[in-house]
């Protein structure tokens, strides 16, 4: 059986497909929950017309994606570069639920795609701020925890180049100047 721990250990490429298919059910499920929360019944999942508009809403996010580098930076650096990125690709599948809506006639309340937005940017950013969270976390743990003397610009720099180095995680400033 394989364990979490293993999943680190696999190569680049089948992480990145790995999470690719993940970011496939996450939109997946934003774009059925906004239909969901608009109608409010779950029969509009089992509708033929909405699995139309989803097929070809989501290759268009997942190109979206793809072509702005998502998938080429790793989940433990992710920085505020990563949520444009996905904001951008949630815009991007707004306008193509109104579009291909609109020229597949298909009845799409206005208010689906902005909620369809929303989750996407609340599923996709929330898991990867999770998991990322996680990730740190377990990297604190396996640290060494020290306290730096001087709490000025150098002592900043130290702290900083100890946060992304393996060994060590500082716990505590101290200076000789109270206002520090």
């Amino acid at each position: 059986m394989m364990k979490i721990s293993d999943l680190f250990e696999l190569p680049r490429p089948i992480k990145r497909v790995i999470i690719l298919l993940f970011d496939c059910c996450l939109i997946a499920a934003a774009f059925f929950g906004a239909l969901v929360a608009r109608w409010d019944d779950l029969y509009v999942i089992f509708d033929p017309a909405y699995w139309l508009v989803f097929c070809f809403v989501l290759p268009i996010t997942l190109a979206v994606l793809i072509k702005l580098g998502l998938y080429r930076t790793m989940l433990r650096y992710m920085n505020t570069q990563v949520m444009w990125i996905i904001l951008t690709a949630a815009m991007c599948a707004l306008i193509a639920t109104i579009s291909f809506s609109f020229y597949l006639k298909i009845m799409i309340p206005r208010s689906v795609p902005f909620i369809f937005a929303c989750l996407t940017i609340v599923l996709l950013g929330g898991s990867r701020l999770l998991i990322r969270t996680l990730l740190n976390e377990n990297r604190l743990q396996k640290k060494e925890l020290v306290i730096i003397y001087g709490a000025g610009a150098a002592g900043r720099q130290l702290a900083t180049a100890l946060t992304h180095g393996p060994e060590y995680s500082v716990l505590a400033f101290i200076d000789d100047d109270k206002n520090k």
